[in-house]
């Protein structure tokens, strides 16, 4: 039996969260997002790491992160993760501050970005992020490798 979700994995709060060697792939497009992180109101948290995973056919954003202007977010680290997005117009990796500096150290490294041609789109999107890295892998599918709004210290590598 499918279900349709928001997402394959939603994450909230708490002390940390890793996932690693996992296959997130939505099928007949099930899934909005493939991992969700929404921090919650008033909340200071972080240390976020997501290894050698495949995310596939969601609709939405292949890793997506947000906060509310009242909370924080710190250390993410996105490494070695394949992406595969034909359907929708979302970015592989979306990490949207509510205010600015809201998550601070974020890393995207080692990743394959494939998608359909189509929408006018960056690989990684980033707003109000404070520090970080984003590597240049495989893409095609994603014009862009990144944009960004309202960061500071930011690289691409």
């Amino acid at each position: 039996t499918k279900y349709p979700a928001a997402a394959a994995i939603r994450y909230e709060s708490g002390g940390g969260l890793r996932i690693s060697n996992c296959k997130i792939n939505s099928g007949e497009r099930q899934f909005h997002h493939g991992i969700d992180v929404s921090v919650l109101p008033d909340m200071g948290t972080g240390v976020f790491i997501v290894t050698a995973c495949s995310i596939e056919n969601v609709t939405g954003n292949g890793v997506n992160i947000e906060t509310p202007p009242s909370s924080t977010f710190q250390l993410v680290v996105l490494n070695a993760l394949q992406f595969g997005l034909y359907y929708g117009a979302g970015n592989a990796v979306r990490v949207e501050a509510g205010s600015p500096g809201g998550i601070r150290y974020v890393s995207v490294s080692g990743c394959a970005f494939l998608g359909a041609g189509g929408p006018d789109r960056a690989a990684v999107s980033l707003t109000n992020v404070n520090t970080a890295t984003v590597g240049r892998g495989p893409r095609t599918g994603f014009p862009r490798l990144l944009d960004t709004d309202g960061c500071v210290n930011v690289a691409t590598v």
